[in-house]
């Protein structure tokens, strides 16, 4: 039966999550926000560990749920409780954000009424599926993971999405830390004398990006600059009295286009040498003690103006320190993700090939042209220049 305006609010829509991966998960957010303020509908979000714990405190999903990735075998005992938990939820829609064949061939197993999915031929096959050729069709080429879900959205009623979207406030598509995160977070700042009075002299440099990249020994082209500043982007409370706080993330699991970590370690050290920043690194158990063990080989003058923020598993303590944050750096993984919800500035270290699925409005960059292994000199230091460079331009801090 069509939708219609009375009777789209009666919805139980689902959205299955593929892998267990913090980028793609922190992606969900802005499709997951649309569903709910346009169809009006119960949602459940059919997850694993991360996105229970990213998602925990957004009240604009009814249940939220940790599967575990879905077992696509069908028969396996795990399977099959896969399949049941989401039985009994009785949807009338079941998006499926990972367009894998065999995770529509999953969604297809279950009871969903129709089954909203990438455009595969086992989707072809099925009257249940409405589908979106995001591989067929130039359309979706370069389309932001986070925007290209939104055309799954539509695709359960294209005329109730046209009426609505333009009424919807994605500004409160974000993630939001619960008070014991935020808690942590403050302790943590106030131990490393963030709020110890500062005073940050100077305009932003007016050497342009452009010099500066040629001065660096890279093509200028590897640099994309950045639009015009909004101050809102930067205001913080008592920003001319306290350092502006740099986030740097030099951790990433899949992408290999990134600096070596000597480099990375060179990056925050000169970041770290203005008076103007404080440099934050936020670890976790699988590298902190590693990463510890490579600070060590920096000067002592240079490792007490770096806080190391220890985290433990949960991902709201990392949201909780964004908010905190007047900028960060990092290659194309799951925080830089999470700081694009939240609306942090943020520079991307990315190769130029990830910045069509995987970039995003906020982010300015800096252009990885090889892996990290295959890096030379010129070209690392290239990328830490053109770094600082956007961190002085968002910052409006002269470099020094």
């Amino acid at each position: 039966m069509p939708l219609t305006q009375n009777n789209s609010k009666n919805l139980t829509i689902g959205f299955l999550c593929g892998k267990k991966e913090l980028g793609t998960s922190a992606a969900y957010c802005k499709a997951l926000f649309a569903l709910k303020q346009i169809y009006r509908c119960r949602l459940v979000l059919f997850g694993n560990a991360i996105t229970q714990n990213l998602y925990s405190q957004c009240d604009f999903i009814d249940e939220n749920l940790d599967m575990g990735e879905p077992d696509t075998s069908i028969k396996s005992p795990k399977s099959r409780e896969q399949i049941a938990t989401i039985n009994s939820c009785a949807l009338d829609y079941l998006i499926v954000a990972d367009a894998k064949s065999a995770f529509i061939r999953f969604c297809l197993t279950t009871s969903a009424r129709r089954v909203i999915c990438g455009l595969k031929a086992i989707s072809l096959l099925s009257w249940r599926t409405r589908t979106i050729p995001i591989y067929a069709s130039a359309k979706y080429a370069n389309t932001h993971y986070d925007d290209l879900l939104l055309y799954f959205a539509r695709r359960i009623n294209p005329r109730i999405y046209e009426a609505r979207v333009g009424e919807v406030d994605f500004s409160h598509a974000r993630f939001y830390a619960d008070d014991k995160a935020k808690q942590k977070v403050d302790v943590f700042l106030a131990k490393h004398g963030v709020e110890k009075a500062f005073v940050i002299s100077g305009k932003a440099s007016a050497e342009s990006v452009e010099s500066k990249a040629s001065v660096s020994g890279m093509d200028s082209a590897c640099l994309v600059a950045p639009p015009p500043i909004e101050k809102s982007l930067f205001d913080k409370s008592h920003t001319s009295h306290r350092p502006k706080l740099i986030l740097i993330n030099p951790f990433n699991v899949n992408n290999p286009h990134t600096l070596p970590l000597v480099y990375w370690l060179e990056l925050i050290a000169r970041i770290s040498q203005n008076s103007a920043y404080k440099v934050v690194i936020a670890t976790y158990p699988a590298v902190a003690e590693s990463f510890a063990r490579a600070l060590d080989s920096l000067p002592n003058n240079v490792r007490e103006r770096i806080a190391v923020f220890h985290n433990d598993a949960n991902l709201l303590n990392l949201v909780a320190l964004l908010e905190k944050m007047d900028c960060l750096i990092s290659p194309s993984t799951g925080t830089i993700h999470i700081a694009n919800v939240l609306k942090i500035p943020a520079i991307g270290l990315y190769a130029d090939y990830d910045r069509g699925r995987w970039g995003h409005e906020n982010i300015r960059y800096v252009c990885v042209p090889d892996r990290a292994q295959n890096l030379t000199q010129v070209q690392c230091q290239g990328i830490i220049a053109n770094t600082i460079s956007l961190v002085d331009s968002i910052c409006q801090v002269e470099s020094k």
